[in-house]
Formats: structure tokens, C-alpha cells, sequence
């Protein structure tokens, strides 16, 4: 390691790509959002396709729950997996700068280890709260009026 490697606030920043960091960080947000927009729509438009809500489904749309169930499980699937990949970004990172945290914050050094944390926690919050969407399709009523 050459002297301005050393002095660098994030030195191990070569093992692991700009790429992989971003989609460790953004994608259980993406996928979470993906779900609710989707999930949003189809249901909605299911049980309220015009200015009066129905008491039943759509006529064609009865199985739009199983669609609803299968766009939950790829975004859970996609959440748990870039979680993943932000956790194995960050112990690739994770002695890049030994010290207490407040210095690290401070400082800003550690960066790329900081990214790896950050979407490895987030991504965790994320994909409770598509467990919680989850939980949701199972278990509410499609519609009702």
C-alpha cells in the first residue's frame, strides 16, 4: 500500500465496485417501492375501477390476489438479496479504518464501509416492511363496500 492509499479516508475502496455499492444501498428501497406502486394499482383498480367502489373483484381480475402475492415475494426476494449484498460489502470494508465510531463519522473516513452498513440496515427495515405488505395481501379482504 503506497503512502497516499494509506492516507486515503476510504483505502479499501478497490474491493468493492461503485456498482455493487450502489445496488447493495438503493435496491431494497427500489424493490419496496416497486411492490407498492404495483400492489397499489392492481388492487385498487380490482375493487375500484370506477367512481363506486365494488363489494367484489373485478370480473377477469380474481386472481390478482396470486399476482399481488407473487410481486411481494420478487420484491422480498430482491430486498433480502441486496441486503446481503451490502452486508458482504461491508465485511469486505469493515477494517478499513479501526476506531471508535464518532471518530469514523466525524472524519469521514470509512466510507465504503459505511455505504455497506447503511444498505445492509436499511435493507433490512425494507424487507420487514414488505413482509408487513405480505402479511397484508394474505390477510385483508380484497374488497369490501
Amino acid at each position: 500500500m503506497t503512502l497516499t492509499e494509506s492516507a486515503h479516508p476510504s483505502p479499501q475502496r478497490r474491493r468493492v465496485g461503485l456498482v455493487s455499492l450502489a445496488i447493495g444501498l438503493t435496491g431494497a428501497p427500489a424493490a419496496w417501492v416497486t411492490q407498492l406502486v404495483v400492489n397499489y394499482g392492481l388492487s385498487s383498480y380490482a375493487c375500484y375501477p370506477a367512481s363506486v367502489p365494488r363489494g367484489h373483484v373485478l370480473p377477469g381480475w380474481e386472481n390478482v390476489r396470486i399476482a399481488l402475492l407473487i410481486i411481494n415475494l420478487l420484491a422480498l426476494m430482491l430486498a433480502v438479496g441486496t441486503t446481503f449484498l451490502s452486508y458482504r460489502n461491508w465485511v469486505a470494508t469493515r477494517d478499513e479504518h479501526p476506531g471508535a465510531l464518532d471518530d469514523l463519522v466525524a472524519a469521514g473516513e470509512g466510507r465504503t464501509r459505511f455505504i455497506g452498513l447503511a444498505g445492509a440496515i436499511s435493507g433490512i427495515g425494507f424487507a420487514l416492511a414488505i413482509v408487513f405488505d405480505l402479511i397484508a395481501v394474505l390477510g385483508v379482504p380484497q374488497c369490501s363496500g
